[in-house]
């Protein structure tokens, strides 16, 4: 009896957190962008020239870096190692 018991209120218990994990909602890039242009402004935004992206990559036991880098209007370059 008191194994049931038990199993109900773990079934109650993931029941009550699907119901509050769908009603919470992620941000959307759009909120996110708002939120940085409201807080730091447009003008700080549009003078940033040149964003870096690094990433590992991890394939069969080798490690490669690799990294972008953006520069406006248009350039970009991809660097491996």
């Amino acid at each position: 009896m008191k194994l049931r018991s038990s199993l109900q209120q773990i079934v109650l218990l993931v029941a009550a957190l699907a119901t509050v994990c769908g009603v919470v909602s992620a941000q959307t890039v759009d909120e996110i962008v708002a939120k940085y242009i409201a807080a730091r402004g447009l003008d700080k935004l549009q003078q940033m020239q040149t964003v870096w992206i690094t990433r590992h990559i991890v394939s069969k036991g080798f490690v490669t870096l690799q990294i972008f880098d953006f520069k406006r209007p248009s350039a970009w370059r991809d660097t491996m190692w």
